[in-house]
C-alpha cells in the first residue's frame, strides 16, 4: 500500500485479504405483484494496478468525449477487485 491510501481504502483491502467471500444481491420490481430477485456469491481477490485502464473502457460508452481526459494521465495505478462467481440464485428471469 502506498502513502496516498485513504483509511477507508486500506480497510477495504485488508477486509478482502482477510475474508475473500463476496455476495451481491439485487431486487427488481415491476408490477406490484412481480418481484424478481437475484443473488451472486463468489470469491474476491484484490489486484494491484489496472484501474485507470478499466475506467477508460467504462467511460467510452456513456461519455465518449471524456476518453483520454478521464481518468487523468497521472492517475495512480489503483486496485481492482476481481470476483469469481461461485453460485447464482434467485427468483424470476434474471436468476
Amino acid at each position: 500500500m502506498s502513502a496516498g491510501d485513504t483509511p477507508h481504502k486500506t480497510y477495504i483491502l485488508r477486509t478482502v485479504a482477510r475474508d475473500e467471500r463476496a455476495h451481491r444481491s439485487q431486487e427488481y420490481r415491476g408490477a406490484p405483484w412481480h418481484c424478481h430477485h437475484h443473488a451472486v456469491t463468489g470469491t474476491a481477490r484484490v489486484v494491484e494496478g489496472g484501474a485507470p485502464e478499466v475506467l477508460q473502457r467504462l467511460t467510452a460508452a456513456p461519455a465518449p468525449d471524456a476518453v483520454g481526459q478521464f481518468p487523468p494521465a497521472d492517475a495512480p495505478a489503483g486496485y481492482l477487485t476481481r470476483i469469481t462467481i461461485d453460485k447464482v440464485t434467485g427468483v424470476g428471469p434474471l436468476a
